[in-house]
């Protein structure tokens, strides 16, 4: 059970954004900013073909 516990605190940590490994978490949140950011412009695209 201790073993267990040990990753469940490690997990904790880690979704935090802890001391172990800050990094990961904002990488991940990045691309899909990218990607409603491209997926705006594209649609902006698509109805300004429409308007013109």
């Amino acid at each position: 059970m201790t073993s267990f516990w040990s990753r469940l605190q490690k997990l904790a940590r880690y979704d935090k954004g802890g001391s172990s490994r800050p990094q990961p978490p904002p990488i991940r949140r990045k691309p899909y900013i990218q990607e409603g950011a491209l997926v705006l412009d594209f649609a902006r695209l698509l109805l300004g073909k429409r308007d013109s």
